[in-house]
């Protein structure tokens, strides 16, 4: 948030939008990579450790994991928008949501029980989630692509590749076990993020991870260079 409201008083739009295109890219990248294995492998997960008759506690992680999933794009609005004194924006949006999700959820509840209250979560946040995905593109003047477009497409590239790697994980070993999901869990994210850093990020965020990246393998190789010439 100071730092949406240093560069809003400063005028200075195109590193706002940057940095909203950045940071909004980054929040897909991790909330996809918690959440989409959620989804595949929660179920499978949950039998494993407590058994068959926690199912229903499936159904009911996978909706939220959804509503928490389609909304990753828009986590950093909040603080943007109360940066640059759209407090109503932020403030108004989130209290109908709350009045609709509690209305919606207990109608569901009623009818489909503990699921209903998870699915009430789930269809009642994406309104939301559309009006303020439009409202920020406009309000900011940001590309779709930069925004969540170039990041949503290399989420569900890296959890396809990903899901690809899982599968050929269960393939060698048939038996279903806590140990054969760590492997497919494992597996999942290195194609995820390798897929996500490669496509996802915008090309700015790219650049800043590859120069972390080498900052911290430079010393440790410098270090060790130095240990071998003084040994020798």
């Amino acid at each position: 948030m100071p730092t949406a409201a240093a560069l809003f008083a400063r005028n200075e739009q195109g590193r706002l939008k940057q940095m909203i295109c950045q940071v909004s890219s980054v929040m897909v990248g991790i909330v996809a990579a918690i959440y989409i294995p959620l989804i595949l492998y929660g179920g499978d997960f949950i039998r494993l450790w407590v058994g068959p008759k926690f199912e229903l506690s499936a159904i009911v992680l996978t909706w939220l994991s959804v509503a928490i999933l389609l909304g990753a794009h828009n986590r950093v609005l909040g603080s943007i928008f109360w940066g640059v004194g759209d407090w109503k924006i932020a403030t108004f949006p989130t209290l109908l949501y709350a009045v609709s999700n509690a209305t919606v959820s207990v109608i569901l509840c009623l009818r489909w029980g503990l699921v209903g209250i998870a699915a009430g979560t789930t269809l009642t946040s994406i309104p939301g989630i559309i009006w303020c995905t439009i409202y920020a593109i406009r309000r900011f003047q940001l590309s779709w692509q930069e925004f969540f477009g170039r990041a949503w497409l290399g989420a569900l590239l890296g959890s396809g590749v990903g899901w690809l790697c899982g599968e050929l994980v269960m393939f060698a070993s048939q038996h279903p076990s806590l140990w054969r999901l760590f492997l497919q869990g494992i597996c999942f994210e290195i194609s995820f993020w390798a897929a996500m850093a490669t496509v996802g990020f915008t090309p700015l965020t790219r650049q800043r991870l590859k120069t972390a990246l080498i900052g911290l393998l430079i010393p440790q190789l410098t270090t060790k260079g130095a240990l071998r010439e003084w040994q020798q």
